[in-house]
């Protein structure tokens, strides 16, 4: 939906936001990232954050593992702010807080606090030099397993007392100052004095308006298409809804004051809400317009949030089709949009085709917002008729269940936990056929990637416990059988040009190994970290399919691939995006942009990639690799930011005719 241009910038800055958790959790939230587990719950009037695992496998200690964030507030440059919270916990352990933007970029952090047993308040003053329109306040109880308890969390103005300053909005524990008025509509007869509020209205729609009205004896809401063709008014006694009158109790509101609306569409029925309990069903479902304003000669009324989104069905029918195309606001590019449901959908990774050998179907996994039951699903490739194939257990919002299919095309492999017939619990890779729905589980064999060329599975193994396998790159065959051990770790270790460093890494070991596309070869990358999560290590290395003739290739910074030829490798380094030969020769920079997960089109003639900051942050953009020029392709817009749990990263992936593109992408939302 699209609100006007004065009504989109609308906001309001905060004076004071504050929460107790005696009675509910408000709006705060637990996020979670890098792997972590942790549980809240409320407990003798306030918050209780249990973390059960930090940064799982490898246990390290990052502070923003765990985080609880409430919803999104304004600052203004220049003014001075207090950010308090009480804390304690059941032994010595570090807090801090952050607000975070809400977009996923930048933060402004406070000073670490020890927590101890006794309950304390701790305060961080600060004062923004730019305006801050939308950060997210966080409490961040990472770096220790230790639970912590959480009360009285206060960001405010400094200096603002227990009563709401002048020409201040309170509701409840939140106080605004409204900083855009919303100027009245330039029109005669039924519209006079209204704005435009909002258009282009989707079918199934839900919009929620905070308004201040700031005197007026009333409020006016219009819908219709063109032109008005139902006018609800807010009195101070009633609601007039066309040529109906419903009584307002005198507890539901006084006339001038602020008041938040909510209007809803939904299976074409109607209402309207004002405030939170007080609905009235509209006798009109059919408008694509809404106006807001007064009937009072000479006044306004403030718009001081605006925001709305499109209503989607609860479940997702089977065979359904959910297919929208449009143009790129940017590039003009022609985009279908596959998938428009409640849940999150994801293709697995950007080396991972989601389209089946033949490029018929398209697989990909779905789940309700944080939740870890997924479905295992296909369409045909145009985007109709989506099927579920399989139930699964372990979606992750980085790559779903990881999914990939079988070379022959009539069955999909996944990532997934399941329970045997006496209660045992099982963690593995399964594989679903699509002609009967049969499933074969595989026990003591990963999926990391199916070749297509050779018929063989490639995973790594980085356990280190008794029962651990010996730490190394594995491969299979399809039907989980003929089990090998391509490469060990110690091995590439002691080929390691930065054998040095390697005492200084808390963690070490392989990852995202790939076969080469014709399955001759195998990549294999060795990455470390020290104890704070800083990469000291990141290398390349190539062997045979067999595991033989391995050699270091080069050093990069992340996200690599193979060219289609089977003789070079790609990879993002500090400075630029490399490709490098096989041999590790002929090194050179295609480009200074070295972003994201690039990937060649089919035929080598071009590499996409995504983009997350500077000319060409959210976009996918192709990248010519005999001149390195750079032509946008399309907007992503960054809902959730890219952290790996919470956010969508659109893992650009080639078609197998390479006319098209396919990508994950949270601007509506959620991931689609």
């Amino acid at each position: 939906m699209t609100f006007a241009d004065d009504v989109a910038v609308a906001k309001a800055s905060l004076v004071r936001f504050a929460t107790d958790f005696d009675d509910e959790a408000n709006t705060w939230q637990l996020r979670l990232n890098r792997g972590a587990q942790a549980q809240m719950a409320l407990e003798d009037g306030c918050l209780r954050i249990a973390p059960s695992a930090l940064c799982a496998p490898t246990n390290q200690a990052y502070a923003t593992n765990v985080h609880i964030h409430a919803p999104a507030v304004s600052l203004r440059a220049g003014q001075e702010y207090v950010f308090s919270v009480r804390l304690r916990s059941d032994g010595p352990r570090v807090a801090s807080l952050r607000l975070r933007g809400a977009d996923g970029g930048g933060a402004l952090s406070g000073p670490e606090f020890e927590v101890r047993e006794q309950w304390q308040r701790y305060e961080w003053r600060f004062t923004p030099e730019q305006d801050l329109p939308a950060v997210v306040p966080q409490v961040l109880a990472g770096y220790d397993l230790r639970p912590l308890w959480v009360d009285d969390v206060v960001l405010a103005e400094a200096g603002v007392g227990d009563e709401p300053p002048e020409g201040c909005i309170a509701r409840g524990g939140l106080w605004l100052r409204p900083e855009v008025q919303v100027s009245p509509f330039e029109a005669s007869g039924s519209l006079a004095g209204l704005v435009a509020l909002a258009a282009d209205l989707p079918a199934s729609v839900r919009m929620h308006l905070a308004v201040d009205m700031f005197g007026a004896p009333d409020l006016r809401l219009v819908l219709g298409d063109e032109g008005p063709s139902l006018a609800v008014t807010i009195a101070g006694d009633a609601i007039i809804v066309g040529e109906e009158r419903h009584a307002i109790a005198p507890e539901g509101w006084r006339a001038g004051e602020a008041l938040t609306l909510t209007v809803e569409r939904l299976d074409g029925r109607a209402t309207l809400t004002i405030g939170e309990t007080l609905q009235v069903a509209l006798p009109v479902a059919e408008f694509t317009r809404v106006w807001l304003g007064t009937t009072a000669p000479g006044m306004r009324v403030h718009v001081i949030t605006a925001e709305g989104y499109e209503m989607l069905p609860a479940h997702r029918a089977d065979g359904a089709t959910e297919r929208e195309e449009y143009r790129d606001p940017v590039t003009g590019r022609r985009i279908v949009r596959l998938t428009h449901s409640p849940f999150n959908d994801k293709h697995a990774y950007y080396d991972i085709s989601p389209w089946s050998p033949d490029g018929s179907l398209i697989a990909f996994s779905s789940a309700l917002p944080g939740e870890r039951a997924a479905g295992l699903n296909i369409m045909d490739a145009d985007g109709t008729n989506i099927r579920k194939l399989a139930d699964a257990d372990g979606f992750g919002m980085h790559t779903g269940v990881f999914n990939a299919w079988a070379p022959d095309g009539e069955s999909v492999y996944f990532n997934t936990a399941w329970t045997d017939e006496t209660g045992e619990r099982h963690r593995g890779v399964s594989r679903v056929w699509l002609d009967d729905g049969r499933i074969e589980r595989y026990e003591g064999v990963g999926m990391r990637q199916v070749s297509w060329a050779n018929g063989r599975l490639l995973w790594m193994e980085n356990g280190r416990g008794e029962d651990a396998p010996e730490r190394g790159l594995y491969s299979a065959a399809l039907d989980g059988s003929d089990v090998r051990l391509l490469c060990r770790t110690a091995d590439i270790e002691a080929l390691s040009p930065t054998r040095e460093m390697h005492g200084q890494c808390a963690s070490i070991g392989l990852t995202n190994c790939k076969w080469s596309p014709d399955g001759s070869k195998v990549m294999v990358v060795l990455v470390g970290y020290d104890a704070n999560g800083s990469q000291l290590v990141k290398e390349i290395y190539i062997a045979n399919a067999d595991g033989s003739d391995l050699h270091f290739v080069m050093t990069f910074a992340h996200h690599h691939i193979w060219h289609p030829n089977s003789q070079q490798v790609i990879g993002n380094c500090a400075d630029g995006l490399y490709i490098v030969n096989a041999d590790g020769t002929g090194r050179r920079k295609l480009t200074d942009l070295a972003q994201g997960h690039p990937s060649f089109s089919p035929d080598g003639s071009m590499i996409v990639t995504d983009c997350y900051g500077g000319e060409y942050a959210d976009m996918l953009v192709l990248i010519d690799p005999e001149s390195g020029e750079i032509t946008p392709l399309c907007s992503v817009p960054t809902v959730h930011g890219r952290s790996h749990e919470t956010g969508t990263h659109p893992h650009p992936c080639w078609a197998p005719d390479g006319r098209s593109i396919l990508y994950d992408s949270d601007q509506e939302g959620h991931c689609q």
